[in-house]
């Protein structure tokens, strides 16, 4: 789990799976808006962004924390009518959690471990495959990974409060675990 800087080298892969969750399998924004296949916005130079690798340093998790700037946050563009408590949360203290994509491959699957698929030992491998047909795994250790570098540097920012628009899934998840 790694906070992204464009010094580490792990910025291409966190624009390349934004692009193959939100354009080609989600189609939420429109792919030949990037023909490059790299998703960007202008909330980027704003934002934080943290990032989950696998053993083989492949970009398996992304989140952002987009902070106030002349563009406001991304939520006052897409979302109807926000809560009168919205208005009233000190901007300087508030942060909007924002692009948090789990590669597909990730998703739910039985037996990850704190990275995502246990790698190397053959034998372990396919002892995981053959238990994952009975048990999945209850616990989102990859996205709980990233929200704790989240965390922690909001902590070091004096952030007070999150913002965030998701999926009822997510939002059901979230909940359950507190």
């Amino acid at each position: 789990f790694k906070r992204i800087e464009a010094s580490n080298g792990l910025w291409d892969g966190v624009q390349q799976l934004r692009y193959d969750v939100y354009c080609r399998e989600c189609k939420y924004l429109e792919a030949s808006n990037f023909p490059d296949g790299r998703e960007t916005d202008e909330f980027d130079p704003h934002s934080l962004h943290f990032a989950a690798t696998n053993e083989r340093n492949e970009m398996v998790a992304t989140l952002r924390l987009v902070f106030d700037s002349p563009l406001r946050f991304p939520l006052e563009h897409h979302a109807g009518t926000l809560a009168e408590g919205f208005r009233r949360l000190p901007r300087e203290k508030t942060a909007e959690i924002s692009r948090l994509i789990l590669a597909k491959s990730y998703r739910r699957r039985a037996n990850d471990g704190l990275y995502g698929e246990e790698l190397g030992d053959p034998e372990k491998e396919a002892a995981a495959r053959a238990e994952a047909t009975y048990k999945r795994s209850q616990y989102p250790l990859i996205l709980f990974g990233l929200f704790k570098e989240m965390y922690m540097e909001s902590l070091s920012r004096e952030l007070e409060y999150w913002l965030a628009a998701m999926e009822p899934g997510l939002q059901k998840m979230l909940a359950k675990f507190g």
